[in-house]
């Protein structure tokens, strides 16, 4: 921009009508600027374009302040939104807060209450001692050491009577004579034809008929 022209003309009109405001100028101020201003009436067009430019910038300058202006405003309103914008999420952090409080609450109210020690949910029941009172098994056998049979190894509650070189397999234990009975028939469809019932008393063999109080 030619900013010094413009100084020119600005000063060339302030000496041809002088201003009403504004500091005075020196007297040898007046004296440079008459001998400038009697150069640019020398030059009309000269004087002519300085003045239309010095318009032209003007102009711009105006142009730029409204520019200035509405961004400004722009600028303003931006903020206005923004600031509505965190007061509205505010607004909703505060709301979230709430509802998970009610939540907790609720779940907290529909909880049923927790024993302070349950123990355990089926608890096993005591082992039955059958080593006292009457009780029957039912004997598959009598083998030689080292020669039960793997059947007969397989029977889950099968166990062993050691009587000198022979080894006596029973099963089961029956506090009740007719549990045996119905057991000894199992074996015997399962194959042990010879299956047959014997009594203890007190861990003690006894015959059926001393067990069973005849």
């Amino acid at each position: 921009m030619k900013w010094y022209h413009a100084l020119f003309v600005v000063m060339t009109l302030a000496l041809v009508a002088p201003p009403s405001f504004g500091q005075q100028l020196s007297k040898d101020e007046k004296k440079e600027w008459k001998k400038k201003a009697k150069e640019y009436r020398k030059n009309p067009a000269q004087l002519k374009q300085l003045t239309e430019e010095r318009d032209q910038y003007k102009m711009e300058a105006q142009q730029a302040m409204a520019q200035l202006n509405t961004m400004q405003a722009n600028q303003q309103q931006f903020q206005a939104q923004l600031a509505q914008v965190q007061q509205e999420n505010k607004q909703l952090k505060q709301q979230l807060m709430t509802a998970e409080q009610t939540i907790n609450q609720l779940q907290q109210a529909n909880m049923p209450p927790q024993p302070s020690d349950p123990g355990p949910v089926n608890p096993a029941p005591p082992e039955e001692d059958y080593s006292r009172g009457v009780v029957y098994r039912v004997q598959v056998g009598a083998y030689s050491i080292g020669k039960i049979p793997g059947k007969v190894q397989n029977i889950p509650d099968m166990r062993v009577e050691d009587a000198g070189n022979i080894q006596k397999v029973v099963i089961g234990n029956y506090r009740d004579f007719n549990d045996a009975k119905a057991r000894q028939s199992e074996l015997k469809r399962q194959g042990f034809s010879s299956a047959w019932i014997v009594a203890y008393k007190n861990d003690m063999r006894v015959s059926l008929k001393e067990a069973r109080g005849y």
